[in-house]
C-alpha cells in the first residue's frame, strides 16, 4: 500500500507488481488499485497515474447519490430544505435516508419512469404497454421481462438527469425488437436514441448529468 497525491490531496493505491507488460489502474471511490511490472519504479507509476488523472478523478472522487444532508434528483443536487425540491416534496427535508422520504422517492419515480416509458412507448411503435416496476438493484439499472411483458428499473436511477434515464428507457424497449445486444439491437438503440453511448458513459464516469 502506497499514497498518490494529485490536486492537493492524498489517495491510497493498492499496487501489485506481476509478470506484465503495461501499468493498469483501476479506480475506486477513494483508492486506486495499480497493477504493474516487476522493477517498474515508483517514480514511473506516480507519473502514469497522474498523465491519467482527468479520466480517473470522476471515478476515484465519486459524489453519493444520496446521503442524510444531499440528494441528486433528476440530475439536480440539493440540500436539506432546498427550494428545487420543496416544489417536489410538500413535506420539510431533514434527512434524505430517512422511511418517509424513501418511500416518497420511490412514488415520484415510479410516476416519472412510467411516464418515460409511455411516452417512447409510442415513438417507438411498442403496440402493448409494458409494466413498470421500481425496485432497489444494486448492479444494472433496468431489464426487461419478455415473459411478464414488464420493464424493472433501478430506484437509484431517479438520481440522474432525464437524458441518461431516457437512454435506459430506450435501451430497455429496444430489446422489445432485439432482446439480445446484437448489431440489430444497437441499430434500433441509435435510432431513438442517438445520443445513448455520450449519456452511459456518464454513468460509468459516476456522473449525474
Amino acid at each position: 500500500m502506497t499514497e498518490i497525491e494529485c490536486e492537493g490531496r492524498r489517495f491510497p493505491v493498492v499496487l501489485t507488481r506481476k509478470a506484465m507488460r503495461r501499468i493498469t489502474i483501476k479506480p475506486e471511490p477513494g483508492r486506486l488499485i495499480v497493477h504493474a511490472p516487476i522493477g517498474v519504479p515508483l517514480s514511473i507509476i506516480k507519473s502514469t497515474v497522474t498523465k491519467h488523472w482527468p479520466k480517473l478523478k470522476p471515478l476515484l472522487i465519486k459524489d453519493e447519490a444520496i446521503s442524510s444532508r444531499h440528494v441528486y434528483f433528476l440530475g439536480h443536487k440539493a440540500g436539506n430544505h432546498d427550494a428545487y425540491l420543496s416544489t417536489i416534496f410538500p413535506d420539510p427535508l431533514d434527512d434524505y435516508l430517512a422511511a418517509d422520504f424513501q418511500k416518497e422517492l420511490r412514488k415520484k419515480a415510479e410516476l416519472f419512469f412510467t411516464k418515460r416509458i409511455r411516452h417512447y412507448e409510442r415513438v417507438m411503435g411498442v403496440d402493448r404497454p409494458y409494466e413498470v416496476v421500481v425496485r432497489k438493484m444494486k448492479g444494472r439499472l433496468g431489464s426487461n421481462n419478455k415473459t411478464r411483458h414488464s420493464i424493472t428499473l433501478a430506484l437509484r436511477l431517479i438520481h440522474y438527469a432525464i437524458p441518461i434515464i431516457d437512454a435506459v428507457v430506450v435501451h430497455e424497449l429496444a430489446h422489445h425488437f432485439a432482446f439480445d445486444h446484437s448489431k440489430k439491437f444497437y441499430e434500433i438503440l441509435t435510432q431513438y436514441y442517438p445520443d445513448y453511448r455520450s449519456e452511459h458513459d456518464k454513468i460509468l464516469k459516476g456522473q449525474y448529468r
